[in-house]
């Protein structure tokens, strides 16, 4: 299973760099490889995240710590989704940053 994952994880890392690269050599927008980009960092960050918050809450030993880091953990996710969508829908950016200071 964890072969698996990195295996699809990986695939997916070099496809959005490609693809950025390409976006980069078709003259994309600044704003367009930007956002690609925070994209690509997501995608980065999401399975990490999980894969992290999921072996916490697998090898619970000492719950009064391992509870509260859980919760740290969990700011990596939020915040990083928060960024890209800031970043890709600007207009909007304030509802993002509202619902993320909300956790």
């Amino acid at each position: 299973q964890s072969t698996w994952g990195i295996l699809v994880s990986t695939t997916v890392i070099l496809v959005l760099i490609i693809t950025l690269f390409i976006s980069i050599a078709d003259n994309a927008s600044w704003y367009e490889i930007r956002w690609m980009g925070a994209f690509l960092m997501v995608c980065c960050t999401l399975p990490i995240s999980f894969w992290d918050i999921r072996q916490h809450l697998k090898f619970m030993h000492n719950e009064k710590l391992q509870i509260p880091l859980v919760r740290i953990l969990w700011m990596v996710p939020i915040y990083s989704i928060d960024s890209f969508l800031a970043l890709r829908f600007t207009s909007i950016s304030y509802i993002f940053t509202t619902a993320r200071e909300m956790y």
